[in-house]
């Protein structure tokens, strides 16, 4: 029976026993009950630990269009690339041997197998070349961890003119502690080196630090490249609180340390455009599994149809990637994702075209469908992505906007454009999935 209590997916992290999770639950309801009884405390602000205001107009003034003008790109001359063997970094990694970066060192763990080992392992399995020169003089794999400060000292030996921090986890929903140990204690390492060093430091953050708001909120709705904090309510998911408090030691560090850097927010990502590869560990892709349950559900609701989402190709995005970290020093903040959008209604298309059968139905037949799924112990644990974001309140909360429009015209300037998604590029991308049993029960 749904009680519809006022717990969020990230609450059962952070209050992993019983009886934490009753104090939390107890706890949030007085506080409901308060919000709705008493009158509202001016300048309040309910997210502990989220700024109200922006405060870096400095670092943040120059990410408008009207200042693309000089706009350019310059390779750096050697790189260390932390993250290397992940689906974004290793296409970083090619990106930047591919444009002429003399040298990338690639900080990774070690394992069982070695840095140096697990780094050509995973080259290969995504583009089957494995040139030996190339990895004997220009890829260095150099075994540490950014969340360790000596490991980060041991970097002294090497020469290299910019960091670019792939490495995260992207887990959304773990606990609090683990994900900022990566997410803001790494970062805050690789941030103290290249101010040290006086080099450039390049973020990798998300589109969702938009987070989310009330929908009788007044103020500002989106999230531009010139802005960081708008008000938005981020603490109920881990990963995105985590990423956003990484995004403010950053701006911080520009704004009272002179830090040169860029933060790249990115979107969906997704298989590569030019043959459709997708990452090796498919089953921690946030969308997909979403997409997952809908096809495990076997429907979808209309109401939804035409609500608009981006797939952004990882090999267009890496490239954009290493484009935007050579720009101008001013530049600070880019939105690196497709602009061109697609609707649901074309993905369930596809998703029918390629056998995997999903029903369009009203709002009342899928929750039915879904609560009965969730009550069923053989499929629950893959229809549940469509229920770890809920909110506290859903009817009261949705999610912030984002915009791009800044940091496509930059790429524009810089001979780059986003190609289309076409039905083509949806069907590759499935009919892959489908291949490698993704949609397998």
């Amino acid at each position: 029976m749904s009680r519809d209590y006022p717990v969020v997916y990230q609450d059962i992290f952070d209050e992993p026993t019983p009886a934490g999770l009753a104090l939390r639950l107890f706890s949030k309801m007085a506080e409901q009950w308060t919000e709705e009884t008493e009158p509202e405390i001016a300048g309040h602000n309910e997210n502990e630990g989220v700024a109200c205001g922006d405060k870096h107009k400095k670092a943040l003034s120059h990410n408008e269009p009207e200042y693309l003008a000089d706009i350019r790109s310059e390779r750096p001359g050697a790189v260390l690339l932390t993250g290397a063997v992940g689906f974004l970094g290793i296409h970083v990694l090619k990106e930047l041997i591919n444009s002429g970066t003399k040298k990338v060192y690639c900080l990774l763990r070690g394992g069982k197998t070695g840095a140096r080992s697990r780094l050509r392992n995973e080259f290969y399995y995504y583009f089957e070349d494995l040139d030996e020169e190339i990895f004997e003089n220009r890829i260095i794999a150099v075994e540490g961890d950014i969340t360790d400060k000596e490991s980060i000292k041991g970097l002294a030996e090497y020469d290299f003119d910019m960091v670019i921090n792939c490495a995260a986890s992207v887990k959304h929903f773990a606990e609090l502690d683990f994900l900022k140990k990566v997410n803001v204690y790494g970062v805050a390492n690789l941030v103290d080196l290249c101010l040290e060093r006086n080099i450039r430091f390049v973020q990798v953050s998300s589109v969702s630090v938009c987070g989310e708001r009330n929908i009788d909120s007044e103020g500002e709705t989106v999230l531009r490249e010139n802005t960081f904090d708008i008000g938005q309510q981020v603490e109920s998911n881990g990963y995105v609180y985590s990423k956003y408090l990484a995004e403010k030691l950053v701006l911080d560090a520009i704004e009272e340390k002179g830090l040169d850097a860029k933060i790249i927010r990115m979107g969906n990502l997704m298989s590569r455009y030019e043959d459709g590869e997708f990452q090796i560990n498919f089953n921690t892709n946030n969308f997909m599994n979403t997409l997952k349950s809908y096809v495990v559900l076997g429907c979808f609701p209309v109401q939804e149809m035409d609500e608009r989402d981006e797939f952004s190709p990882i090999d267009e995005v890496a490239r954009a990637t290493v484009l935007l970290s050579g720009t101008n020093r001013e530049f600070t903040v880019f939105h690196a994702y497709n602009s061109h959008t697609i609707e649901m209604g074309d993905l369930v298309q596809a998703l029918n075209d390629n056998g995997l059968r999903v029903d369009v139905v009203d709002e009342k037949e899928f929750n039915d469908r879904l609560n009965k799924a969730l009550l069923d112990d053989r499929i629950n644990s893959y229809v549940s992505p469509l229920v770890n974001y809920k909110t506290d309140n859903d009817e009261n909360i949705c999610e912030n906007d984002v915009d791009n429009t800044f940091t496509v015209k930059a790429l524009y300037r810089l001979g780059f454009h986003w190609n289309i998604t076409d039905k083509e590029y949806i069907d590759n991308a499935i009919a892959m999935l489908k291949t490698l049993g993704f949609f397998d029960i």
